[in-house]
């Protein structure tokens, strides 16, 4: 994709287009009805889910200029969308072609304003990438309207990106943060609320020692465990904590994702517990095993829903 035959670089072909869809179900939603397929974050940046609801009275409208009822509201729509079709474009166009050096400026400070004043701090390169496509809407819009195509007042069209911006990250999955790692997040937390009664030996100990990793390993008593992942332990506060075979970590709980980002990630969160020079795999003395070194989840690797 990105050589030609004589093996010199080809300019990497990118999209320029914006678009709407009136789908009734999210990109995501699609990709994954057939239970086969994963939506990847790179897809969901590219096209963006952006909920179609305004208002609990009105449904799609924030404002019905007037009209009776959302469905003459939307027939007015219609009806004006089919008569003026390709009028206020055609004069778009027009304008932008003679004022190309003004235009270019122009949108880059509005752009560089927008981002500037909506894009969360701390926020994942991802969430920009996607800002970046909405501040592009609100300083067209502005434009259009500066130089009289459309008839709306100055701030308008920023305040209707603004609102679409913030219901995108309110509805997305990781927040701000990656995607990626909001989506392993939740399948190791899938993997963990499936069968962390039936895959993963209980650690018993009658008489918990000085150093909680080092309880007795004689008075553990074994079990059968079909298809083992791990072993689980209580922790002196009741909650149940998880130690993770190190292939079964990579190959099903990460399945689909870079184990190695993911595990460090996990460890900036405090959802696993690093080992010695802060290996993500710390070496632990398992009942049955002996040492061996795994994935120690915190208990609130089950707690942790938002996954952000």
């Amino acid at each position: 994709m990105r050589m030609n035959r004589d093996t010199s670089s080809r300019p990497v072909a990118t999209w320029r287009t914006l678009y709407l869809s009136s789908g009734e179900i999210s990109l995501a939603t699609k990709i994954q009805e057939d239970g086969r397929h994963k939506v990847k974050e790179g897809q969901q940046v590219r096209t963006l889910d952006i909920p179609a609801k305004a208002s609990d009275e009105l449904g799609l409208f924030e404002d019905l200029h007037g009209a009776s009822g959302g469905r003459e509201f939307a027939d007015g729509i219609k009806n004006a969308a089919a008569k003026y079709y390709g009028t206020p474009i055609r004069a778009f166009l027009t304008y932008l072609a003679k004022n190309v050096n003004e235009v270019t400026a122009g949108l880059s400070l509005t752009k560089a304003d927008f981002l500037a004043k909506h894009v969360p701090e701390g926020a994942d390169g991802q969430v920009e990438r996607a800002a970046n496509r909405f501040a592009l809407v609100a300083a067209a819009g502005e434009l259009a309207a500066a130089c009289g195509v459309l008839p709306w007042e100055p701030g308008e069209a920023i305040n209707g990106a603004t609102a679409c911006f913030n219901a995108w990250l309110d509805q997305r999955a990781a927040g701000i943060g990656a995607g990626e790692i909001a989506a392993a997040t939740a399948q190791i937390q899938k993997f963990f609320e499936a069968h962390g009664e039936s895959r993963f030996t209980e650690w018993r100990a009658d008489t918990p020692k000085g150093n909680f990793l080092d309880d007795d390993l004689d008075s553990h008593e074994p079990r059968p465990t079909i298809n083992r992942a791990g072993v689980k332990r209580k922790t002196p506060q009741g909650l149940t904590e998880f130690f993770v075979f190190p292939e079964t970590f990579k190959t099903e709980l990460c399945a689909g994702f870079d184990a190695k980002s993911v595990a460090q990630e996990l460890v900036k969160r405090n959802l696993l517990v690093p080992g010695e020079k802060n290996k993500t795999a710390p070496k632990v003395r398992l009942p049955g095993i002996g040492q061996a070194r795994v994935y120690h989840f915190n208990p609130e690797i089950l707690a942790n829903t938002e996954g952000k």
